[in-house]
């Protein structure tokens, strides 16, 4: 009898990496890298309760229209040059890598919920972290909905700085003139201290909308 339940068992955990294996499979395969795109669009950010409110052109790579209702400066237009492109893509790659471990934590009809731990990168930063990274999936398009990166162990990403929590939670949405999932919303918090004394917070809130994109 006890080499029955055994084997039932085992072939239970199989099944279950088998499904596990396919799903994710479905979601890699519906999330390849896309081409360079141009977007307009309004970003809307608030940080320490104050606001603020950015226009972006597609044309001349994102040009930087207006900054709360006025043109902006030649330092804000600087600043965003040196950030780079936005809204962020999404990319399998920030769920960590393809080769790593992945179980299906949850499931029904609608969505499908992956979940890795490990060592990872947090998108848009250099910083590599041991933490876990759960990500929500749409079960009709296996695209993203939700990805929610979080540390698991304090980290130090500069000299006498130490961060001991962190989270990172993305939502998505599916723009098909690029034929991309592009960043809708991002919200981070983290708190830590500085020289092992001075203790440092931070929330920052994120929305993009106005999504008008195209490829170059």
């Amino acid at each position: 009898m006890k080499k029955c339940i055994a084997g039932a068992s085992l072939l239970g955990a199989l099944a279950g990496a088998a499904e596990d294996g396919t799903a994710f499979a479905r979601f890699v395969a519906a999330n390849q890298a896309v081409g360079d795109f141009d977007c307009s669009f309004t970003m809307t950010s608030t940080r320490s309760g104050e606001e603020r409110v950015e226009h972006y052109s597609s044309d001349l790579g994102g040009e930087l229209l207006e900054v709360d209702g006025r043109e902006p400066t030649e330092k804000e237009r600087r600043r965003y040059e040196s950030l780079g492109p936005a809204p962020m893509p999404f990319d399998v790659e920030m769920f960590g890598p393809q080769d790593a471990a992945v179980v299906v934590h949850a499931q029904d009809e609608s969505t499908t919920t992956f979940v890795r731990e490990g060592r990872t990168e947090i998108p848009g930063s250099k910083d590599v972290i041991d933490g876990r990274s759960t990500l929500v999936v749409s079960r009709s398009t296996w695209r993203p909905i939700r990805l929610v990166i979080e540390n698991t162990q304090s980290y130090s990403p500069a000299v006498g700085v130490k961060v001991d929590h962190l989270s990172q939670t993305s939502s998505w949405v599916y723009v098909p003139t690029v034929n991309a999932s592009l960043t809708e919303t991002l919200e981070m918090t983290m708190a830590g201290k500085v020289m092992v004394f001075k203790k440092i917070s931070d929330q920052v809130h994120v929305t993009y909308s106005n999504l008008d994109c195209k490829l170059k």
